[in-house]
Order: structure tokens, then sequence, then C-alpha cells
């Protein structure tokens, strides 16, 4: 989205901050505020939050594709991506379309969407690092369920 607003600072490993809903970049200041030191951060405001414009209908995919497209916009590489709120929805959303672009996932208060079809599994995920000893049972990661109706039927919407 051409009309997005970023702030950048700090050198070093990349950070993207993706705020919540009715936040903005501001957010992450006290953050920034140390991190910036030894990382770049990098904060956009997301369309039609702070001083970026709104295009139009936003929904996940466009918010996540167009979080693809400031990382791939900056040097491209795996970044650490830190989400707060419904930014942990859209974080979540790059993480699974893009993976090769994410190194990490931290998420702040997140939340709990579906994944429009795509039933995760972390075991099959080559970038999880559990190591789940057969001994304890809460260790191992969970077996992949197929998508609900229900589920469907909502990302149906997004």
């Amino acid at each position: 989205m051409s009309n997005r607003v970023t702030e950048i600072q700090g050198e070093g490993d990349p950070i993207l901050f993706v705020h919540g809903l009715g936040g903005t970049s501001n957010v992450f200041t006290p953050q920034v505020a140390v991190l910036q030191r030894f990382f770049k951060c990098v904060r956009p405001d997301l369309p039609g939050s702070g001083r970026s414009a709104t295009p139009g209908a936003i929904d996940l995919v466009t918010l996540a594709d167009d979080m693809a497209a400031l990382i791939e916009e900056n040097g491209g590489g795996r970044w650490h991506v830190v989400g707060h709120s419904l930014g942990t929805i859209v974080c979540q959303h790059l993480a699974v379309r893009r993976p090769d672009l994410v190194r990490s996932l931290v998420l702040v208060g997140p939340l709990l969407a579906p994944l429009c079809g795509i039933a995760l599994a972390p075991h099959a995920n080559p970038a999880w690092r559990g190591s789940p000893t057969p001994s304890s049972r809460a260790a191992r990661p969970p077996t992949p369920r197929p998508i609900s109706r229900r589920s469907r039927r909502w990302c149906a919407r997004c």
C-alpha cells in the first residue's frame, strides 16, 4: 500500500512492529527507545491508523501482504516480527503466508483467528524449534485437526 507511513530507527537485525486496532506505531515507542541501540526497528502505521491513509477495503490478508512488501522494500531477509492485539493476527498471517520473511514471532496480547483454510501443525514446520520428548505428554506438539465448518464460514469473510 503506497500510502503507508513508516518510521525506521536504529541499525542491526531488523524488527517489524505491528500495532493493534485503534493504535498507531507509537504504541511501541518505549520498546524502540531501548531496542534501536541494537536493532533496526521498523514501525508502520497500518492503513487507516495514525498517519496512514485508508485505501478502501482492508482485510487481514491484505495487511499481511503489505507487511511482506514492507519487509522486501527494506532489504528482505528474515525479520523478527512483533505484533500487538490485531497486529498479532496480521503477524500470524504473515508467518504462514511468507515464512521466508519471518525469523521469529512475538505476540503481545494475542488474538486467535482462523488462518483462512490453513491448518497449522507446529511439528510439521521446519522452523518450529521445539524438541518434545516422548515421555512428556505436555511437551508434544498438538495433533493437527481439520478446519471446522464454522471456521471455514468465518474465513470466507476475510
